[in-house]
This record gives C-alpha cells, structure tokens and sequence, in this order.
C-alpha cells in the first residue's frame, strides 16, 4: 500500500468522512481508517480549532478510496518538513 500526504484545514466532518482544504484551495474528501490512532472526536476537534494538518493518506481522495490513516496538527511534526514539497506536485 502506497502512502501519500497532503496538507490543509479540515472543514467538514460528517460521520466516517471529512474534508480537507489545501492552501490553495483545493479540496479532498477523505474516509477515517478504523484503525487510525486518531478518532472522529479529535479529528472534529481538529476541525474546530481551525488549525493546518497533515494527512497520511492511500488511495484517491474524493472517492471511496480516499483512507486516512494518520491526521496529525502540523505543529506537531518533526522539525524535517520534506513532506510540504511533495504536496505542490500533486
């Protein structure tokens, strides 16, 4: 299973889904894995707080087979940020 990651603001939470909103404003709908160490109430939490996040994702966003596995507030990753330029290619 390939991994890819984005970054973004999530904007709407609605059951098992959420969507995420880019810089640049695009937006991809993502389904939280079950077995994500994060949680529907941090990811509204997430949401709430209006801050950017990262998402480790498998699969195409905006279908059913856009997972996430990981959401995590950027603030919290390691201080090596390689990730963000990645996302300008996608």
């Amino acid at each position: 299973m390939q991994t890819r990651c984005l970054a973004g603001r999530i904007t709407v939470v609605q059951e098992q889904r959420f969507r995420l909103t880019s810089d640049d404003g695009r937006s991809f709908l993502f389904i939280l894995d079950r077995k994500s160490p994060v949680q529907l109430p941090a990811v509204r939490c997430l949401k709430e707080s209006d801050i950017p996040v990262r998402v480790e994702y498998s699969g195409e966003p905006n279908t059913g087979s856009g997972i996430a596995h990981t959401v995590q507030p950027i603030d919290e990753l390691p201080e090596d940020r390689s990730w963000r330029h990645s996302i300008k290619k996608l």
